[in-house]
């Protein structure tokens, strides 16, 4: 049995909160939990206003995330790699003990805040100490304007030269992500590439055929040929998201991550993870409008007594909880046995 913890608003938080047993949890997802809110509620709880008006999250949020040891845990997913282990993990986790829980905890905390922090694994060592330090920076690009999100039939193309030392890579990205990096890349200039090669974009690209396997991932640094302009989108700037222009754009063979033509399925893989965090971030949402629904049904009064005690009201959040319940159960069975 843990110690209640969290609102005590019904459903505001997830059930094992409130100190009922559960066969999914033990103490290091208790330690992970009370980290990861304390640090929330620190660095990211009531924000985002602030951020929205200025149009970018700040630097430091992501050099704490590294320090503060969310950095790893957010790009490795339910299993972090014994070759991490000498990274800071958050709440001092061991990386053997990782599991899928410490995960979903983990994102579901964050959400909390509002804004999403995400990041991208890559295979490319070179770089990886310095990624999962805080040091260096990554995007993703995927979509593209004629493909949309057709994952299988993006065309911009990367043509190896002759020699086979490097790609030429031609095309666009229309939709780039990341809250942080991309605020820096898509600002900087050909006069200033010295200074912006710490900014890196990890790019899907066809070095092959038609279909999935000719695709591969490309790890792209700030270049000559690459031009950018920011997107403005209706869910705010904070994504930075950014379209990409590649005319001519030299890169080293040795900047291919991992196989060329297995980008389909590096793709597919991280995409199961992001829609896992897409739901968990979706039930989070939930258990913060139940309980600002409640909040205000106990304190307003209609016809005598307040809105909670109108039995018409009861039974719609009942309908809501259930709906939610249910959601929460698939979400612990998915990841169980992931």
């Amino acid at each position: 049995m843990f110690k209640p913890f969290g609102s005590t608003t019904p459903w505001a938080d997830p059930v094992w909160y409130s100190g009922r047993p559960s066969p999914y949890y033990k103490e290091s997802h208790v330690k992970l939990r009370d980290f990861v809110r304390k640090w929330t509620d620190e660095n990211v709880a009531g924000k985002s206003d602030d951020w929205e008006a200025a149009g970018k999250v700040p630097d430091d949020i992501y050099k704490n995330c590294a320090q503060d040891g969310l950095i790893v845990p957010i790009s490795a997913g339910n299993r972090i790699p014994k070759e991490w282990a000498h990274y800071p993990i958050a709440a001092a986790i061991k990386a053997e003990d990782w599991d899928g829980f410490h995960d979903f905890i983990l994102w579901d905390e964050l959400f909390r805040g509002a804004p999403s922090l995400s990041s991208v694994f890559i295979g490319l060592t070179r770089i990886l100490p310095e990624l999962l330090t805080g040091k260096k920076r990554i995007c993703l690009a995927i979509t593209e304007p004629s493909a949309g999100s057709d994952v299988r039939n993006i065309i911009t193309v990367a043509e190896k030269t002759h020699d086979g030392k490097h790609y030429i890579v031609n095309g666009e990205k229309k939709i780039s992500c990341n809250h942080i990096v991309l605020s820096l890349y898509a600002l900087a200039d050909s006069s200033d590439l010295d200074h912006k090669r710490h900014v890196f974009g990890l790019f899907y690209v066809r070095t092959g055929g038609s279909g999935a396997g000719g695709l591969s991932m490309l790890l792209i640094p700030r270049t000559e040929g690459l031009r950018t302009r920011k997107i403005e989108v209706g869910a705010g700037g904070l994504s930075a998201t950014t379209y990409v222009i590649f005319e001519k754009v030299k890169v080293p063979v040795s900047y291919l991550v991992g196989e060329e033509g297995c980008g389909f399925r590096y793709t597919m893989n991280n995409f199961n993870h992001e829609r896992l965090w897409i739901c968990l971030q979706g039930l989070r949402g939930v258990r913060i409008c139940l309980e600002d629904a409640m909040a205000w049904c106990t304190k307003r009064e209609a016809f005598g007594k307040t809105l909670i005690e109108q039995p018409v009201v009861r039974h719609r959040f009942g309908h809501v909880w259930r709906a939610k319940l249910m959601a929460c159960r698939l979400g612990s069975r998915v990841r169980y046995t992931s």
